[in-house]
């Protein structure tokens, strides 16, 4: 499949027996572990600060990972958010091929932090085009233009980060996406800041190059259970998650460590045009 789907949150938290859904992308919530030997291991590479922000079921089309999920922690504590490959945020993978699925003993960590959000599904679309968007009735123009301009004064060029205009006008298709997944590592990312992209990529521990996979935007920081007023509250612009381009099989180690991508928002972001 090429192109991008979005992610959205649905309606209402989920119940405590729709947490234990493999194929359920969620946000918040404990962690759903394929193997129960996955908590340990988990433990040992994450954090105690840090909580799940979500859990990304996303299967590919070779036999070592029919069943994949990708987890994503983050630490409260927006000092540890340093840009760029961050790890006040880990990404972890972890798969199994269909036949060993079978004989797996799902765990849900129960003993993990689960505080940064109301364990919510993320729900799935294919990202609309701008000719699907700008198909729209004449009438409803002309009130635009009424309504926008009613002193028929002409307008000015706003300025400012070319990356920020061009992430606002993408992100305005589907305002309330709080993920980009990228079917296609030859798709574009959406950058909010022309500054601090990256420049090369950590290659996975097996050798293959690590593709951008998804990332998630600001928009889901609206629903995180934290003190937005706070001076080192937690923030992105986005977090660009990077994975093996080849899902490499994790032979016994159970969990992949993959890599984050933290970039903020412009300083400048709009300029008003003097």
């Amino acid at each position: 499949m090429e192109g991008i789907d979005l992610g959205f949150l649905a309606e209402g938290s989920l119940k405590q027996s729709d947490l234990f859904d493999v194929e359920c992308s969620r946000i918040g919530g404990p962690p759903l572990l394929l193997r129960s030997e996955d908590v340990s291991s988990l433990k040992e590479r994450c954090d105690s600060n840090m909580d799940l922000l979500l859990q990304m079921y996303a299967p590919k089309n070779n036999d070592d990972s029919f069943h994949r999920i990708i987890y994503v922690f983050a630490n409260k504590d927006g000092k540890t958010q340093q840009e760029g490959w961050t790890k006040g945020v880990r990404v972890f993978r972890c798969q199994a091929s269909e036949s060993e699925f079978e004989n797996l003993n799902l765990t849900l960590d129960e003993s993990s932090n689960s505080k940064l959000c109301n364990a919510r599904e993320i729900e799935v679309d294919s990202e609309p085009s701008n000719e699907a968007l700008e198909v729209q009735p004449k009438i409803l123009e002309d009130v635009k233009v009424e309504t926008e301009n009613p002193t028929n004064e002409p307008y000015t060029k706003a300025t400012g980060d070319t990356s920020f205009l061009k992430f606002q006008k993408r992100i305005s298709r589907a305002p309330d996406q709080i993920l980009r997944y990228y079917h296609s590592a030859s798709a574009e990312p959406l950058w909010c800041n022309k500054d601090g992209i990256p420049t090369s990529v950590p290659d996975c521990s097996c050798g293959a190059k690590r593709i951008l996979e998804a990332q998630i935007v600001s928009t889901l920081l609206t629903e995180l259970n934290i003190d937005h007023s706070a001076e080192d509250a937690l923030d992105w612009g986005v977090l660009s998650i990077y994975t093996c381009s080849e899902s490499c099989n994790l032979a016994n180690k159970g969990i992949a460590e993959e890599v984050c991508w933290l970039q903020k928002f412009s300083d400048q972001g709009i300029e008003a045009p003097e």
